[in-house]
């Protein structure tokens, strides 16, 4: 019986690799080249940010002084800016010797500007530029020409004194550095920072003082394995203490190795830390260099199903900003992830999983937004190395931000699409021909993202088809509510018991004539409460002659971003119901007046015309036009 089981076995998996073997030569894919390209393609790099991170920065004291005094001395200088070079090999913690300068705070008083751009590998004047004009500038668009972008670079730095660091840079093109560093011209005492691990860098610059950053000492390298493993200063009097020198010795200085390691054997005791001592990754030499043997260890003690999740973000490209949700869902999508035994779901565990990763340095904070979150670059090359014999990416240019997270031609959906039964996640973000909900997706009761639906007529999509929707969560746009014929509709819908919707936008038509019903656009946003966990929550074109009463309501204490665009007929708005607001926005509204919530950090007004007073009994960031009360205001706070 075992044989012809095994015989089974053994024709399935013959059979499967004669079907791939068949594709190869179908699709015309050459082994020998795609081996040959694996070979030569150069690690990637991922940008890290100015956010000093949790990990402790040890023996670096004499560093940040010497570089200290080459950015806040007042030697004399022809040039107005100077370049200080931050040299050191992989791991050794340039970019953390980089991050406690920028964030020094004699560094911070000297300079009146600072900004912080990741370079990595890839130099191109133009794709440097815009990151340091976006830094500098604090906009987010930017000139689409070169010229247009440097003169408009120069212009914000022009008579500044202003610090900037490039981190990772690899560039060693003399010309391609000239070009970069046109506009970078400031007040007398600017500096640039730039951190590589190629000495040869320094070279293609002019006006550069180079820092050579060494490994860490063994009283150092002690102490942070230390308090990365055992949450101490030191091992003194520590039954640890001679396996920890021996591991500091195979660890040779380098801080990002010591962490990994120290995270690793956490908890673990005697038995654990002697094993990782004798493993033979430590004499392992795969042309890699020296660390990377080193986080190996840190991969080898993932459980199996961290390692497939780790390996798989070998895929994506560098600078890539990861977004912890929609990875897991790549996740759930690759099969990764098998449904929990017990009440978990998969999106749940697959969050879990990420926060392992994420307790074990294989991911770190980003500060560009506080969803997302970056792979240090010798992470990327550890899954890369892990990841080889399984996935190849063969497009090493493709978006780095996976932005290009839409459809924009996308019109309508199959009605067929209600048939779905399973499915879990629809995201239509970013589909702006999309105008249509097909009837019966209200019966795909497994659905947890849901972002848009469109009411229509009496045979279409009804508010109402919502109700048994019960596991939503996240955002939901809700459009067409002008033609909801009856409240009770608006009441089955039952917003307020998904819980899981943290974000609501309610949407009117925008046309304001006589086939408005205004009483029952009243009667309508009434019976639609959302669940008091909403903390953002944007109203369009509601054409009622005042807000719902639960605006008054105090219970919605975690709604902090609220935005009223073309509510034209309420001129009357009680904010003191959001204790906890802190972005206020209103457009084109018939407001009066107001009385300002004492939360709010940013208050923006436009084109209110009728608005006559407004109460502010704190100092809030406002924008707007067509303020007449503004002026006053500030002399009053002043």
């Amino acid at each position: 019986m075992y044989g012809r089981k095994m015989r089974s076995m053994l024709a399935e998996i013959t059979k499967r690799l004669n079907g791939l073997y068949e594709n190869k030569n179908m699709l015309g894919v050459d082994i020998n080249t795609i081996l040959a390209l694996r070979s030569n393609r150069k690690f990637e790099r991922l940008e890290e940010t100015s956010l000093l991170d949790e990990s402790p920065v040890l023996g670096r004291e004499k560093d940040e002084a010497a570089v200290l005094e080459k950015l806040l001395g007042d030697e004399s200088c022809n040039q107005n800016v100077s370049v200080v070079c931050i040299v050191g090999f992989g791991g050794v913690g340039k970019t953390s010797l980089a991050r406690l300068l920028y964030n020094n705070e004699k560094v911070k008083d000297y300079f009146e500007l600072t900004a912080w751009v990741c370079v990595s590998n890839y130099f191109d004047v133009l794709a440097v530029s815009k990151p340091i004009y976006q830094a500098v500038s604090g906009e987010d668009n930017t000139p689409p020409s070169i010229n247009s972008l440097q003169e408009k670079l120069k212009e914000k730095l022009s008579k500044k004194r202003f610090l900037l660091v490039l981190d990772d840079v690899w560039n060693e093109d003399h010309q391609k550095w000239k070009n970069l560093e046109k506009p970078l011209k400031g007040a007398p005492g600017s500096k640039i920072i730039v951190t590589t691990r190629k000495a040869k860098v320094a070279s293609a610059m002019d006006n550069v003082k180079c820092h050579n950053i060494e490994i860490l000492s063994d009283e150092d390298s002690l102490s942070l394995l230390a308090k990365s493993a055992i949450n101490e200063h030191n091992f003194d009097n520590h039954p640890l203490l001679s396996l920890a020198q021996d591991i500091i010795m195979k660890c040779k200085g380098l801080p990002l190795a010591l962490i990994a390691i120290g995270r690793v054997l956490k908890g673990k005791g005697n038995d654990e830390w002697d094993k990782l001592l004798k493993s033979e990754i430590w004499s392992s030499d795969d042309g890699e260099g020296d660390i990377l043997p080193v986080l190996k260890l840190s991969y080898y003690d993932l459980p199996l199903h961290l390692k497939k999740l780790f390996a798989y973000c070998s895929l994506f490209p560098k600078d890539y900003l990861f977004n912890k949700n929609k990875l897991v869902l790549l996740w759930m999508a690759e099969g990764f992830i098998s449904e929990s035994k017990r009440t978990k779901t998969m999106e749940s565990l697959g969050r879990q999983y990420f926060e392992d990763l994420l307790s074990r340095s294989f991911f770190q904070h980003s500060t560009k937004n506080e969803s997302e979150y970056i792979m240090h670059d010798l992470m990327n090359d550890l899954a890369i190395s892990v990841a080889g014999e399984f996935f190849f990416v063969l497009d090493d240019k493709m978006n780095v931000n996976g932005r290009n997270e839409g459809c924009s031609e996308l019109f309508s959906l199959p009605v067929s699409f209600a048939k779905l039964i399973n499915l879990r996640h629809l995201d239509m973000s970013d589909t702006p021909m999309l105008d249509k909900t097909p009837l019966g997706i209200g019966g795909l009761t497994s659905l947890q993202t849901l972002t848009k639906v469109f009411i229509e007529g009496a045979n279409a999509f009804k508010v109402s088809d919502l109700k048994g929707l019960v596991n939503l969560e996240g955002h939901i746009s809700i459009v067409g509510l002008e033609k909801v014929t009856d409240p009770q509709q608006a009441m089955e819908a039952n917003l307020e018991g998904k819980k899981g919707i943290v974000s609501l936008e309610m949407k009117w038509g925008e046309q304001f004539d006589d086939s408005r019903n205004l009483q029952r656009e009243c009667e309508v946003i009434e019976s639609m409460r959302p669940h008091s966990k909403l903390n953002k929550l944007k109203i369009l074109n509601y054409g009622g002659m005042k807000f719902p009463s639960w605006f008054a309501n105090p219970s919605f204490d975690k709604l902090t971003k609220l935005t009223i665009e073309w509510c034209v007929n309420c001129t009357h708005f009680n904010g003191n119901a959001f204790p906890l607001l802190k972005y206020l926005k209103f457009f084109k509204s018939g407001l009066e007046s107001f009385n300002c919530p004492n939360s709010v950090e940013r208050l923006e007004i436009w084109k209110c015309n009728s608005m006559t007073s407004l109460n502010l009994s704190h100092p809030v960031e406002i924008k707007g036009s067509e303020l007449l009360s503004i002026h006053h205001f500030l002399k009053r706070v002043d």
